[in-house]
């Protein structure tokens, strides 16, 4: 419940922030998040991941169905590629790769500053 909660939050600030803000943004809500929730480092990586990977993957397909493969059509030819949905998944992939960073990132630093208690020193 914990993994779909931070998808989905990941999800829904990634894309409606992510609109008209700068791209590089995309990776501060996942950090956020990292901060907040507590789980493993892969857990935060996938559901980093996967939020802005579904986020942007929305994103690039609304504005390819509003200018009608216009320009996705045009940068899939310059970088020679076959059709525009193999770039709007490399896209998507490239900033899903980004969240999963940044959600990493925070649950780094939250296992930094954060001490728990009921740990052994000893063993990680």
């Amino acid at each position: 419940m914990n993994f779909l909660f931070r998808v989905f939050i990941i999800f829904i600030l990634s894309y409606f922030f992510g609109i008209d803000n700068h791209w590089w943004l995309i990776v501060i809500y996942p950090i956020i998040i990292g901060l907040v929730f507590i789980d493993n480092l892969l857990s935060h990586f996938i559901s980093g991941f996967l939020g802005v990977f579904l986020a942007w993957l929305t994103l690039m397909f609304q504005l390819d169905v509003t200018t009608n493969s216009i320009i996705s059509q045009k940068i899939a030819n310059i970088l020679f590629l076959n059709n525009n949905v193999f770039l709007i998944t490399i896209s998507s992939s490239i900033g899903g790769i980004l969240g999963g960073l940044g959600s990493t990132l925070g649950q780094s630093i939250r296992k930094i500053f954060v001490k728990d208690l009921n740990q052994d020193p000893y063993i990680d």
